[in-house]
């Protein structure tokens, strides 16, 4: 058998973590009978450097997400016509209990975005698996906007690149919500959930989004954020291609093998 690892990933865990160091004999022994290793997210590159494993086609290195490996136009069919034909403010957050300081600056910078916006009819979409008005005084927080709010928890893959194609703002702390919405030029803001996320951070080092970051008792202005995200999207088209050529590159390799 021929074991291959396209864009690998550890999560949130770093070769520090103690259930690592654990099962680290089991894992070398299973990485060592890869012809071809590659990493989702540079954190685990010096692990992986320190064990010399003499991989047949190269060292492991770093590639990106799949998603990152098309363009817009490849998701044309999934946003070709939008689910919402009002403005909306687009909400996904993931399904882990959220800090009040995470919740609360999510709320600034919905209730600055709504204000200083001047967009008529907007609504607020939340397509959470984790549903963000289970927060005390979060119900009242978005009733006071008086704007129409729909919680669409059955939100598959196709409507979910739909939304974030469309939406006029986007607050998320997902990965993958970040990286589409490069894709689609969304603007996006953000928070780290369950601490930093090397996911997350990857994309900070590649496309300098850090500017994008929401945090409590920030005070948010239009006007700064659309100037920085504009500076995102341009790091971003401008480097995405040269990446993409390495990961193209690792996913032959593996074909010709």
């Amino acid at each position: 058998m021929r074991r291959y690892a396209y864009a690998a990933s550890f999560g949130i865990a770093r070769p520090e973590h103690e259930i690592y160091q654990k099962y680290a004999p089991y894992l070398h022994a299973q990485w060592a009978q890869f012809r071809e290793i590659s990493l989702r997210e540079p954190t685990w590159l010096p692990e992986f450097e320190r064990l010399q494993l003499n991989l047949p086609l190269g060292p492991v290195s770093h590639v990106l997400d799949p998603a990152l490996l098309l363009d817009k136009p490849d998701y044309q069919a999934m946003v070709a016509q939008p689910l919402c034909a009002d403005p909306y403010v687009l909400i996904y957050t993931l399904p882990f209990e959220h800090k009040l300081e995470d919740v609360d600056a999510l709320l600034e910078v919905l209730e600055a975005y709504v204000q200083q916006c001047g967009i008529p009819n907007l609504k607020i979409i939340d397509i959470s698996s984790y549903h963000i008005l289970s927060h005390p005084h979060c119900a009242e927080r978005i009733k006071a906007l008086g704007l129409e709010y729909s919680f669409r928890y059955a939100t598959g893959p196709d409507e979910f690149v739909n939304y974030v194609a469309h939406a006029r703002m986007f607050l998320t702390p997902s990965f993958h919500g970040m990286v589409y919405s490069l894709i689609f030029g969304t603007p996006f803001s953000y928070f780290f959930l369950r601490g930093p996320d090397p996911r997350v951070i990857t994309l900070e080092q590649l496309f300098h989004i850090a500017a994008l970051k929401m945090s409590r008792g920030q005070s948010f202005d239009l006007t700064a954020f659309t100037a920085a995200r504009a500076q995102c999207q341009h790091t971003f088209e401008a480097y995405i291609d040269e990446l993409r050529r390495h990961s193209y590159q690792v996913l032959t390799s593996i074909v010709q093998d």
